[in-house]
């Protein structure tokens, strides 16, 4: 496979040219901090020096159905960082009780090659403990933990992703058993009560974890069915010990 590596700026990829990309070539950009960040409805973030912060730029091949990249790309960040991660919903990795990091997906989806960027921030080296707003930050380093080498980890953090993606390929865009499992064990909201919205309203059960569509699973009082859900909250959050078994 094929890279190429910038560290300045997003117009830098232009070049690069997303008609000249193929699937075995992925570009990557990187940044030391981030000053001018924007997250879900273009809420500003602080990015300090220290983290991980980084874009891929990367074509898929036509699929049946749309994968959940977000859940993917956290699961495969997560397992490149620490076995203490999670996953909550539908993009954000936490270490213990605290975020960690988030992820952005930007789909253009057209023919005959779909283009994606996918960017995350992780706070791993930061020494920051708030921002300009006073919000606080949490990071790898502030919780005892060595600090770790950001090249080596983006590596291991590539070569995850290389494994996740293929597997979703595989399965034609659906999650096979083996990542519904993998997702399910660090999803913090599986096994708890939670209360999701939906495009014909709320639903209130216990989260039983991903299905292969990539659609939250919730056991209610009415029935336990997939759901396409806009935004999730754990009403109570309980002990959770026992690894869900794959859907």
């Amino acid at each position: 496979m094929a890279q190429h590596w910038i560290e300045r700026g997003a117009e830098d990829w232009m070049p690069f040219s997303v008609q000249k990309l193929r699937p075995d070539m992925w570009v990557w950009l990187r940044a030391n901090q981030q000053t001018g960040g924007r997250g879900q409805e273009s809420k500003g973030f602080f990015c300090p020096p220290g983290g991980l912060y980084a874009s891929l730029i990367c074509v898929w091949p036509p699929l049946p159905v749309l994968p959940p990249l977000a859940l993917v790309t956290a699961l495969a960040i997560a397992d490149s960082v620490s076995e203490r991660c999670q996953l909550k919903w539908v993009n954000d990795i936490f270490l213990d009780e605290n975020k960690l990091g988030g992820i952005l997906i930007d789909r253009h989806w057209g023919t005959p090659l779909h283009t994606c960027i996918i960017s995350f921030g992780l706070n791993i080296n930061t020494l920051h403990t708030h921002t300009p707003q006073n919000r606080p930050i949490n990071s790898w380093v502030n919780t005892g933990e060595p600090s770790l080498d950001l090249s080596a980890l983006l590596w291991r953090i590539q070569d995850q992703l290389q494994k996740r993606y293929c597997e979703v390929i595989a399965n034609g865009g659906l999650l096979s058993p083996n990542l519904c499992h993998a997702i399910n064990r660090r999803l913090r909201e599986c096994g708890q009560e939670v209360l999701c919205t939906t495009a014909s309203g709320s639903v209130q059960g216990m989260c039983q974890g991903i299905a292969p569509s990539g659609r939250l699973v919730v056991h209610s009082e009415q029935a336990c069915q997939e759901y396409d859900v806009l935004t999730l909250c754990i009403l109570k959050r309980t002990e959770y010990n026992e690894i869900v078994k794959p859907l």
